[in-house]
C-alpha cells in the first residue's frame, strides 16, 4: 500500500509533521481563549518567555529564550511548529520579521494593525 512518502525528502516530511503539530498546539490551545490569549498560553506551555508589544503598527512579539536555539541556527525546520502555531491563530498576515536562527539573539514575529484589528473583532463578536 503507498505510504504517501514515495519520492519525498525527509526534510518534506519533516515539515509536514511539524506543520501538523503546529496546527494542533494551535487547536488545543484555542479553546475558550481569544487567539492572542491561546499563542500566550501555548509559548508559556512549552517553556517560552514571550514579550508582547502593542503599538499603532500593530502587535509584536518577542521571544527571547527559544529552547530550540541550537539546532535553529543549523536548520530553520524546527521553527515550523511555532510559525504554523502563530499563522493558525493569528492568520497567515503575521510577519517572522526576525529569527533567532539567523544568530539574532531573539525571534520577533509582527501581527500588522489590520491583522490586529481583525483579532479584536473576532474576539468580541465572541
Amino acid at each position: 500500500p503507498a505510504s504517501g512518502l514515495e519520492g519525498r525528502t525527509g526534510d518534506e516530511v519533516l515539515k509536514d509533521s511539524l506543520t501538523r503539530i503546529g496546527e494542533s498546539v494551535a487547536t488545543e490551545f484555542g479553546r475558550g481563549r481569544n487567539p492572542i490569549e491561546a499563542m500566550r498560553a501555548a509559548f508559556e506551555d512549552g517553556g517560552y518567555d514571550p514579550t508582547f508589544e502593542s503599538d499603532g503598527e500593530g502587535l509584536k512579539i518577542r521571544i527571547t529564550n527559544c529552547p530550540y536555539r541550537r539546532v535553529s541556527s543549523e536548520d530553520r525546520i524546527v521553527c515550523t511548529v511555532d510559525r504554523t502555531m502563530i499563522w493558525s491563530l493569528l492568520g497567515e498576515g503575521v510577519e517572522h520579521q526576525v529569527s533567532i536562527a539567523a544568530r539574532s539573539n531573539e525571534c520577533v514575529y509582527l501581527l500588522g494593525g489590520a491583522g490586529l484589528k481583525k483579532i479584536d473583532t473576532m474576539a468580541s463578536d465572541s
